[in-house]
This record gives C-alpha cells, sequence and structure tokens, in this order.
C-alpha cells in the first residue's frame, strides 16, 4: 500500500480516516480489519511511538485547579 499525505485528512477523526482507508486505498483484494480492532491498533502504535491523539489541557494554563482564575 502507498502512504501518501492527505491535507483533508489533517486533523480528522480515526473514523474518518478509517473510512476514507476503507474506500480509497486498499488494493483488489485487501480488507480492514474493523474499526475497534484498527483503533485498538492505531492506539498501541501512537503509545509505542510517544504520541498522544488528544491533549487533556489543551489550551488552558497549567496548573493544580481547572477552574479559570476569574471563576474562584
Amino acid at each position: 500500500m502507498c502512504y501518501r499525505l492527505n491535507a483533508k485528512l489533517d486533523g480528522a477523526t480515526d473514523r474518518l480516516v478509517y473510512d476514507y482507508v476503507r474506500d480509497h486505498m486498499l488494493d483488489e483484494g485487501e480488507k480492514l480489519p474493523s474499526f475497534a480492532t484498527w483503533a485498538k491498533q492505531l492506539r498501541t502504535a501512537r503509545s509505542f511511538h510517544g504520541q498522544k491523539k488528544n491533549q487533556p489541557r489543551a489550551a488552558r494554563p497549567h496548573g493544580k485547579s481547572i477552574v479559570l482564575q476569574d471563576q474562584v
């Protein structure tokens, strides 16, 4: 399979990427595993490479409290 960058998939959900690969990138006779299996394999690959999909505190200041200073 040929891997290439696709700008319209930048920031897409795992489900959208799975559907795109299933519909556009498979050669004749190739099959993807179920989405649940594929997503688990993707999480394992991200973990192995030290990549994180979600940033739990993205766009929020770092600190112990989840409440903003003006909400106290």
